[in-house]
């Protein structure tokens, strides 16, 4: 949870405005897979 808040701090901070845009795409899909997995939802990982 650190690493993923920090990361979206760091992004959210004008780091998107450096980013290419694979590494903000990924920066995204792990912080939504991470949200989806403690979820629990079924229909998302089933």
């Amino acid at each position: 949870m650190a690493e993923l808040l920090r990361e979206q701090i760091r992004i959210l901070q004008q780091g998107f405005m450096s980013m290419a845009a694979i590494e903000l795409f990924e920066a995204n899909c792990r912080f939504h897979e991470t949200l989806a997995e403690w979820s629990r939802n079924r229909a998302i990982f089933s």
